[in-house]
């Protein structure tokens, strides 16, 4: 099976809170429409455009280059202002007393194509299809959130926690197959020249990565102030891919911790991962586990009882030592901490098979559903075809 095989296969629409009117407002709302690029690239491209800081630019979510989004963005006192670039769309629509934030976004309506499916696979993917749709399922987090780890060789935020300075900027500067082919080349000559920085100072695409070499060519032990020179945005996700990546273990132990191996079915996940999925629960199990909520990890975490021994044990494999010890001495990267739900039920969830008009002899199935924010689609999908399913 394939997803996002063409631009509109993979449709995403932010759904806010947020009162927006015609008249007086602090805050300008301008709707999005963006394609082939990402969140990011759209906000640096637009703060580039309007001459505004970028950190003026209020958003609730962040979309990945291969999804056709709909979303919005706030500016203070903004402009009737329109843009209109190669890969996206800016249209004012209103003023609002609040910001567009993560706090007023509620999460996504998806509309999804998934294609080259076997027509064998059929009826076993309708079966699970209806099992989601009453129980839901696991919500862990998607290989979207660990792409500043896609290289496999660990996480940038992993390594601050440990005090590895060093070893956190070398993963910063790991090259993926995922990169862009500037960006691969970049990074290789770093690791390639380490401790030789000017000689790549002027190959960097951006100028935080310029930042960093000309501070390391200056500073040749300043590892981590040069880690505070890094874009405080990407800085942010740095820390917030460990805590997923440290999320989704805990829920996995949680699941092996209280439900039976008999209604678990074993996956394979990136980084090397295995995950666990849920079969068809008793109503008592259902209902258990419908109420679970498990934190992200941070120092001020109060944990009791079986998240706590079961965090403990996830964080004593990777060397830390107590909840208390999983926070960052590098200015700019730190650790929110908020309840995600173990189990999500996807809302008004529908979907239709018909024939691939891409690949002759396949299926295509389309999916519609609303996620809360936070939530992923992608998972979804992989709970529904067992995507890594390993043994029977």
């Amino acid at each position: 099976m394939k997803i996002k095989v063409k631009t509109d296969d993979f449709k995403v629409s932010e759904v806010l809170d947020l009162d927006v009117v015609h008249g007086a407002g602090k805050y300008s709302i301008y709707k999005i429409e963006k394609w082939r690029t990402n969140t990011l690239d759209v906000i640096n491209d637009i703060a580039k455009r309007l001459r505004i800081p970028r950190h003026k630019i209020g958003y609730g979510g962040l979309k990945d280059r291969y999804a056709y989004a709909i979303q919005y963005i706030s500016i203070p006192d903004g402009g009737l202002w329109r843009i209109k670039a190669k890969n996206y769309i800016m249209e004012f629509i209103g003023r609002s007393d609040k910001p567009v934030s993560k706090s007023v976004l509620c999460g996504n309506d998806f509309s999804v194509v998934v294609r080259d499916i076997n027509p064998n696979i059929v009826d076993n993917v309708n079966e699970r299809l209806k099992i989601i749709s009453q129980q839901g399922f696991v919500n862990y987090f998607d290989e979207q959130r660990f792409s500043s780890a896609r290289h496999g060789k660990g996480f940038v935020a992993h390594r601050v926690i440990l005090g590895d300075y060093a070893g956190a900027l070398k993963l910063l500067f790991m090259a993926s197959a995922h990169d862009n082919s500037r960006e691969r080349k970049f990074k290789r000559c770093v690791q390639q020249n380490w401790g030789d920085w000017e000689k790549c100072i002027d190959m960097a695409p951006s100028e935080w990565q310029k930042r960093v070499l000309s501070h390391m060519a200056k500073h040749k032990r300043g590892y981590k102030k040069a880690l505070e020179l890094v874009d405080k945005e990407f800085l942010f996700l740095l820390g917030t891919a460990f805590q997923a990546f440290v999320w989704n273990r805990v829920a996995k132990e949680y699941i092996n911790s209280h439900i039976s191996k008999d209604y678990i079915i074993t996956a394979g996940f990136k980084l090397g991962e295995t995950l666990y999925y849920i079969k068809s629960l008793p109503k008592e199990l259902i209902d258990k586990i419908h109420v679970v909520i498990i934190p992200l990890p941070s120092p001020k975490l109060k944990l009791e009882g079986e998240l706590k021994r079961i965090y403990s044990s996830v964080l004593s494999e990777m060397g830390i030592h107590d909840i208390s010890n999983f926070r960052s001495k590098v200015t700019g990267l730190f650790f929110r901490t908020s309840g995600r739900k173990l189990v999500v039920i996807p809302e008004n969830l529908s979907w239709d098979w018909c024939e691939d008009e891409m690949y002759q002899g396949r299926k295509k199935l389309v999916i519609n559903t609303f996620l809360p924010k936070g939530s992923y689609i992608t998972m979804l999908i992989k709970q529904a075809f067992l995507i890594g399913k390993r043994g029977k």
